[in-house]
């Protein structure tokens, strides 16, 4: 609000008015254009739209918010953006719950969970980065987490990644994941795939009572090291389908010592 109406009462402005880096679009879709914006216990939808879009080098602070039931992503850093989510839930969106895309796009996500999303938990592509520390990703109708395209990473470390419609984590077309102390359990398709050189490690951590176990496809690799797959610790099946799989020390395989 703005005092000076010619009635003397309250004037009212729109939010491009106070704050112009912020640009409100139609059915409740924020996209930050520049700049830092922090949301505190806010919930957010938008039925056409992405819930939060933030661009460039716009950086966006999310905690305690809820996201949901929006029209496309849950939220997007796109091309040098950075989003950070703590204690957030992001849930019941058409497509994907965060998504990063481009070149220094960046998701950093902190105790967060990301559920029931229809086109997967956490989508990185052309180069982005998404890191996630104690997040639980669950019950999404596509990949958990997914990394497509060269340059592209995700890092899941200290989480839960179960019940999704079809892998729990992906690497694709080049991209690279990297999974530490996480739980991959009862995915519908791979606990952990890589196609078309992509490439995975996963380091102390369980994969466990997946459909397919672990899938390497089209000259990809994965490398498992101090990780326990099937329901008993005992090694689950695997699948090959011209990739490699190395099970072990990280020095025991010169797919390992490659540097991701």
């Amino acid at each position: 609000r703005d005092g000076g109406a010619p009635d003397g009462g309250e004037k009212s402005c729109t939010c491009e008015e106070e704050f112009p880096n912020i640009r409100h679009r139609r059915k409740c879709c924020l996209e930050i254009l520049s700049g830092k914006i922090f949301l505190s216990k806010c919930t957010i939808f938008s039925e056409e739209h992405d819930g939060i879009t933030v661009l460039g080098s716009a950086k966006a602070l999310l905690v305690d918010t809820q996201v949901s039931m929006c029209g496309k992503h849950g939220v997007s850093a796109l091309h040098g953006a950075l989003v950070e989510a703590e204690n957030c839930k992001i849930s019941e969106n058409k497509l994907s719950g965060f998504n990063a895309i481009g070149k220094g796009a960046c998701v950093r996500c902190l105790d967060c969970e990301v559920y029931e999303n229809r086109d997967g938990g956490i989508n990185v592509v052309d180069g982005a980065l998404c890191l996630s520390s104690g997040t639980r990703i669950i019950g999404n109708r596509g990949t958990g987490v997914r990394s497509l395209g060269k340059g592209s990473w995700v890092v899941p470390i200290d989480c839960k990644i179960i019940r999704n419609a079809w892998h729990g984590v992906s690497a694709l077309e080049g991209g690279q994941a990297y999974v530490q102390r996480s739980l991959l359990l009862q995915n519908l398709g791979a606990g952990v795939n890589s196609f078309n050189q992509g490439r995975v490690k996963v380091i102390c951590s369980r994969v466990q009572r997946n459909r397919l176990g672990v899938w390497a496809q089209n000259s990809s690799s994965i490398c498992l090291q101090n990780t326990a797959t099937g329901s008993g610790g005992e090694w689950e099946e695997t699948t090959l389908t011209g990739g490699k799989i190395c099970k072990g020390q990280l020095e025991d395989c010169n797919i390992c010592n490659k540097r991701l």
